[in-house]
């Protein structure tokens, strides 16, 4: 055997995806504690989400249903009679006859099925559009958590990348120690009010004020705007006196 080569980026994500693991638990494990293993080994600080309300993709009312019950009618049949030909006897000849449609393609048939065909009628059973649809794995759904974020408690939000292979559960007899790390706050960043222009630019500024007769003895400066949000750290220079004394308080 010859050496073997990786193409591609090497991934990071150690674990499984979250409705791998919400699946298996009572009550989809609300009241459990996950984590992504990616913060976990990347922060000092602990990352986590509480589990509050899960809402699995289940919407398939027929159940699993097999590819073979899947029908391709040809090109100008009707669908009364729902007389069809089964996928797993398709062929390049009755693809070439009866066309497939991108609903079709979804089931990674082989190219030479459908590449040569663009105008067919092509009509699927009940059956077909289920499975062409439902999440049979289980990789999709909502999640509300509450999220802790290095160590800080960002409110519940909706979990968008439970379909990474990142998850990890914590057992119940670890969640008191999980839950009980040491960790040092996060400092605050303090920026000031406003700063100087840059110096082109607050040239051409005074020409302009010169231009209007403006009054130019005072120095233009530049007001900064903070951008407000639970994920910004950042406070003005003017606000720690009243920040000094909420927290005195």
């Amino acid at each position: 055997m010859g050496p073997v080569m990786y193409i591609g980026r090497e991934t990071s994500f150690k674990g499984k995806r979250l409705f791998d693991i919400l699946c298996r638990l009572k009550n989809f494990g609300v009241g459990r504690i996950v984590y992504r293993n990616t913060f976990h080994e990347r922060y000092p600080e602990p990352s986590y989400y509480v589990v509050k309300k899960v809402f699995p993709n289940m919407n398939d009312p027929i159940g699993d249903v097999a590819y073979t019950d899947i029908y391709v009618f040809p090109s100008g049949e009707g669908t009364g009679d729902l007389v069809g030909i089964p996928l797993n006897e398709l062929s390049l000849q009755h693809g070439l006859e009866a066309g497939i449609t991108g609903q079709i393609k979804r089931l990674q048939l082989p190219s030479a099925v459908w590449r040569h065909v663009h105008q067919a009628n092509v009509v699927l059973t009940k059956k077909a559009h289920n499975v062409l649809h439902m999440d049979k794995q289980l990789t999709k759904g909502t999640l509300v958590a509450q999220a802790i974020f290095r160590g800080e408690d960002k409110g519940e939000r909706v979990v968008r990348a439970g379909f990474k292979n990142d998850w990890r559960l914590v057992p119940r007899h670890e969640e008191e120690e999980f839950l009980s790390r040491e960790h040092k706050p996060l400092p605050v960043n303090i920026v000031p009010k406003q700063c100087e222009f840059p110096p082109l630019f607050e040239h051409f500024l005074l020409k302009d004020m010169q231009y209007h007769k403006m009054d130019t003895s005072v120095k233009p400066m530049l007001p900064l705007i903070v951008k407000q949000g639970i994920d910004n750290r950042a406070i003005y220079e003017s606000e720690i006196e009243s920040l000094e004394e909420q927290l005195g308080a």
